[in-house]
Parts: C-alpha cells; structure tokens; sequence
C-alpha cells in the first residue's frame, strides 16, 4: 500500500514536519515523489511506531538510529543492547539526582549566618565532612553521606 506524506501523518498521528525530519535523520525513505509529494510504503507506519516507542523510553534518535542500523547491516534487530546502555545512564544520572536532592534538603534548613560562611562550610566538606558537622552542626546537617 502507498501513502502520501499527508496519510501516513494523519494515520501514524504525527505531524507531516516530523515525519519530514526522521527522513531528513534516515530514519524513515519515501518511495519518492510525484507531483511534488511524498510518498512512503504502508510498512512506514510500523517504523515510526517504533521509533516513538524509542522515544518514549527517552532514547534519542541517534541510539534508535542505531537499533534500526544493525538490521541494515544483517543482525537481527533489537532494544536490548541500546536499553541496557539507556539503563545505565539513568541509573547514573538518578544518583547524581539524589545527591542534588540531599544537598537541597541541607540548604533548606541551612542556619550559616552568611552565604559566604556556608560556602565555606560546602568546601570545607569536600575533603574533611566532621569539619562541615564542626561548622554548621550536626542538627542542620543530618546525616552526610
């Protein structure tokens, strides 16, 4: 089945400028052009499910790009290396996150007399955390990692 660019965007609910653009990205082919418009195969639907699948599991398009490529190059296609690579990184940013968290909860309750002081304390922390207790209290601080 062939569809014009206007089809497949009303069919697969994306916008005809989005589906422009994963072909810009070799994401999706067109068949071609006739009277100036696009048209893709009907299998086209299929991708740009798949790749908002991808998206919606917070992969950008190079690393959906790079699922599709390995069924280009004859392996059979799959989320599995790409989402335990994803993983990963999540894994590691949602650390990053709580320390942030932990760090905005100690500000919230922070009784340094100046920022100055308290910035202080902050670098004093970086290498000796009893001289953070030592400065600004341990009723303050909590518990440091």
């Amino acid at each position: 089945m062939t569809l014009s660019i206007s089809e497949v965007a009303a069919l697969s609910g994306l916008r005809v400028s989005a589906i422009r653009y994963y072909e810009q990205q070799c994401l999706v082919h067109s068949l071609g052009r006739r009277s100036g418009m696009r048209f893709f195969d009907g299998s086209v639907l299929a991708t740009l499910a798949t790749i908002e699948v991808g998206k919606a599991a917070g992969l950008s398009l190079t690393e959906i790009r790079s699922v599709f490529s390995s069924a280009a190059i004859g392996e059979r296609p799959s989320w599995r290396r790409v989402a335990r690579m994803k993983n990963r990184e999540i894994a590691r940013e949602m650390k990053r996150l709580e320390r942030r968290r932990e760090l905005l909860a100690r500000l919230a309750t922070c009784a340094c007399p100046t920022l100055d002081h308290c910035g202080r304390a902050f670098i004093a922390a970086r290498s000796d955390v009893r001289r953070m207790r030592r400065h600004c209290g341990d009723r303050v601080l909590g518990q440091l990692p």
